[in-house]
């Protein structure tokens, strides 16, 4: 489809993109050249990745995606063309998008130089997903696919999400009805493109794509003067630091204190020790922690050892963020990401003794003693109130506080409900607790 080439590429030298390489077939060259007359125009037959190699390599960013259909064939090109231009920024779009399936080897590929922009239902379709799931909770999903495929995560619609694959997140207000006009996503695709050739880390050429690419504001006759893109007053590609664009996102505010983030890149074994005898609480409802286990990538008892999957992408993700599933189909757990040198560690935060607020704990768990309100993943989960409405989400930031004190002795032995992995001591508990989900039979560690 020329035309959405055209859009995406007028969009890039809007934003002051210095050169510009537009592949075509030998039937569209011709039109292609006519209406974009700066653009240098690359003739190669369709899905064939290998007259194109050498342009991408060589270039400042890549845009991929506006245009094509949907397809294997076509997410096999883009995949070939990024393994090419190692390094270089780039934007996919629409059929170029991966799936969940690919989430794995794309993530190798992208390592964070990789836009990707979705409407609801790309990101339906590349979280193998129901369409009402995502449009329920956007941010949620932007942060999962930013996780997966470890890339920026542009979530379109009336409110925007700009999402980085360390899980922080932007938010745009902004959106009008053009928004949803056909071509507004080439636009913006192109915008981004520009940014990145020009320099832009790519979680600033997405926020300034999006605040620059404001389609629909000046309606169809304005459209198709401008590509829907303001002028960026730039001459030439200058460097760009482009921070100022927070005026029209908004970020939360995340803070973590320098002990949790020191503890966080530790070995996964050492963090579970640590945390015996710290405070955790969700939403001021908490206590201490007693009981955890530890889980490593290469540890065959850890939902990690096969690779990243959706389910467990907080894993490969940031340290220091919830992972919390689900067990059995009703009890959730939470863990802590952690462990910066080996991805896929997390600690299991198996039990604790109430200390806050232990009426809230009743009240969800029903008329049990103290000792057991909180003694066991799944019931402390309950008591804490903690769903998968968690999952991702800072350790460091509300609803959790974990509150660091004096290092205690420990007791370790064997984890529990395993059938892998049985032999290696990384359960830790407070000897003599009577909160533990079970007795402790082990060493002092």
């Amino acid at each position: 489809m020329a035309g959405a080439a055209i859009l995406a590429g007028v969009a890039a030298l809007k934003v002051g993109a210095g050169k510009l390489q537009i592949r075509a077939d030998r039937a569209s060259a011709a039109a292609l050249a006519v209406a974009v007359p700066e653009a240098r125009i690359v003739i190669a037959p369709a899905m064939t990745a290998s007259p194109l190699i050498d342009h991408a390599a060589a270039s400042s960013a890549l845009v991929l995606g506006p245009g094509m259909e949907t397809g294997r064939a076509q997410r096999r090109l883009a995949s070939r063309l990024l393994q090419a231009a190692a390094g270089v920024p780039a934007v996919i779009d629409a059929g170029a998008l991966p799936l969940s399936n690919e989430a794995s080897a794309f993530a190798r590929v992208a390592g964070g130089r990789i836009v990707l922009t979705l409407h609801a239902g790309e990101m339906a379709a590349i979280l193998d997903r129901d369409k009402d799931v995502i449009r329920a909770d956007p941010l949620g999903a932007a942060r999962e696919a930013a996780t997966m495929f470890q890339s920026v995560i542009v979530m379109k619609g009336a409110t925007t999400f700009v999402v980085s694959p360390d899980g922080t997140a932007w938010r745009h207000d902004g959106g009008v009805v053009g928004l949803g006009t056909s071509g507004s996503g080439d636009v913006l695709a192109g915008a981004i493109g520009g940014f990145l050739a020009r320099g832009a880390p790519p979680v600033d050429a997405a926020l300034l794509g999006r605040l620059r690419s404001r389609f629909g504001r000046g309606g169809p006759r304005r459209r198709r003067r401008s590509a829907g893109v303001p002028g960026a007053r730039v001459a030439g590609p200058a460097p760009i630091h482009p921070r100022s664009a927070g005026r029209d996102f908004r970020r939360p505010g995340l803070t973590m204190n320098s002990a949790l983030a020191t503890l966080w890149a530790r070995p996964a074994p050492e963090v579970a020790a640590r945390l015996i005898g710290a405070g955790l609480m969700v939403d001021g409802v908490g206590g201490t922690i007693v009981e955890t286990e530890a889980y490593a990538a290469h540890d065959p008892a850890s939902h990690s050892f096969r690779g990243l999957t959706p389910r467990n992408a907080p894993m490969f993700g940031p340290i220091g963020r919830a992972y919390v599933y689900r067990i059995y189909g009703r009890h959730w757990c939470l863990n802590v990401v952690c462990d910066a040198a080996t991805p896929g560690s997390a600690v299991l935060i198996r039990a604790l003794e109430p200390v806050w607020n232990p009426e809230v704990m009743t009240q969800r768990r029903g008329p049990v003693p103290t000792r057991d309100l909180c003694a066991g993943p799944g019931r402390l989960c309950q008591a804490l109130g903690v769903t998968g409405d968690l999952n991702h989400r800072p350790m460091a930031a509300a609803p959790f506080t974990i509150e660091l004190r004096e290092p205690e002795p420990v007791v370790a032995g064997p984890r529990i409900g395993i059938r892998q992995g049985v032999e290696t001591p990384w359960r830790f508990a407070r000897a003599g607790s009577p909160s533990l989900s079970r007795p402790t039979v082990g060493v002092v560690a």
